[in-house]
């Protein structure tokens, strides 16, 4: 654990010790209380930043769209991702991903009618690509909504995404 949290450089070899980034997986800005696992935002602020006080070089956090998304959980992406990135932005050393997926690709095993049979279509079977309709939004919509709203909360992950180089905020 020492060496994990050590976030320091080798005085013979200049080779980075200990971890070099660490995910934060936020989960929701919405219907928090519906999470038992979840803390309140302002704990989970908390424990971001005393995470951040180790140093850890790069750090990436993870939000999940609900097939129940509507333009209020967007706008609380938005928002709340604003309030970690102000957390964030108290450690100048640490570079920062701010991620949107689509809900894991079990679909089926949650009785969710999906579009595209997996064998037709694996490599829509991903997190970054929504397999079914939502309650608010078609397939594509709930896509492109992720997509502005990633260009809106982190610009440099929305540009890397379209290139496939992935930068950080």
């Amino acid at each position: 654990m020492a060496t994990l949290f050590a976030n320091e450089r080798d005085p013979v070899t200049g080779h980075h010790v200990g971890a070099y980034r660490v995910f934060i997986p936020v989960e929701t800005f919405d219907r928090r209380a519906n999470y038992k696992k979840l803390k309140s935002v302002d704990l989970q602020n908390a424990i971001i930043d005393s995470i951040l006080t180790h140093r850890f070089p790069e750090v990436n956090f993870g939000v999940v769209l609900g097939s129940d998304a509507d333009d209020d959980t967007f706008a609380g992406i938005v928002e709340g991702y604003k309030t970690i990135k102000e957390v964030v932005g108290r450690h100048p050393s640490v570079k920062a991903r701010y991620s949107v997926f689509h809900l894991i690709p079990i679909s089926l095993f949650r009785s969710m009618e999906t579009n595209f049979s997996v064998d037709d279509f694996p490599e829509g079977w991903k997190f970054y690509f929504p397999c079914y309709d939502g309650k608010h939004f078609t397939t594509m919509e709930l896509f492109d909504r992720r997509l502005a709203t990633v260009g809106v909360v982190d610009p440099a992950l929305a540009r890397g995404m379209k290139t496939g180089t992935y930068a950080y905020a």
